[in-house]
């Protein structure tokens, strides 16, 4: 987002080609991440032994080690569209003033950042990290389609848990009830994020 808001050449043409991971249906990305992350035809083991030396190929998704830190990948990938995009809009709403008075007082581009930017988009920030933690809390196709909360239940989330739960046992109140347990915890963090900004605006 902070390259993405400088006077770069072709800064629109980036920009759009970073909505591209947003754009594709998930059940397409998460396909596609199991051919890239096959263990013995995917094209990122090809990469890692042709290239890289690499004499085994890695399990990504068979692997309960590093399972999780698969299927975390593929929804950072898709998600950051979004994220970068929140970050850019609140970096082109903070006043040209404060760069300038930052000019004159000699701060650094990273000191500008830091003391500048970062405090001007707190609340961008704050809102970004809520809205992907509840919307990665509710995530459920790529682990269904990546792993299906495998190997021995390594990548295995609640919403996943519900749908087996539905699925194989046919009990929709249990089912219904392990999709709410995260509902309380975010109804605090909403309510203390709303205070909190709501005080930062009084001010």
């Amino acid at each position: 987002a902070t390259v993405l808001n400088q006077p770069i050449r072709f800064r629109n043409f980036f920009r759009t080609l970073l909505f591209a991971p947003w754009a594709i249906p998930a059940v397409m990305t998460a396909l596609n991440f199991r051919w890239i992350y096959d263990d013995m035809n995917g094209v990122l083991n090809l990469i890692l032994v042709r290239y890289f030396g690499r004499e085994e190929f890695i399990y990504f998704l068979s692997d309960p080690a590093i399972a999780m830190f698969s299927v975390v990948a593929v929804v950072v990938w898709q998600g950051t569209p979004f994220y970068s995009m929140n970050f850019l809009a609140g970096m082109q709403a903070v006043p040209v003033e404060l760069y300038e008075a930052a000019d004159i007082d000699g701060a650094s581009a990273i000191q500008k950042f830091f003391y500048v930017t970062l405090p001007s988009i707190r609340h961008v920030i704050a809102i970004t990290v809520l809205l992907s933690t509840i919307w990665t809390a509710n995530e459920v196709q790529f682990v269904y389609l990546l792993t299906n909360g495998g190997p021995d239940y390594a990548t295995q989330i609640f919403p996943n848990l519900a749908l087996e739960i539905f699925q194989g046992q046919h009990l929709l109140g249990r089912a219904a009830a392990v999709t709410l347990i995260f509902f309380p915890l975010f109804l605090v963090a909403i309510t203390l994020l709303t205070r909190k900004m709501l005080e930062q605006a009084e001010l």
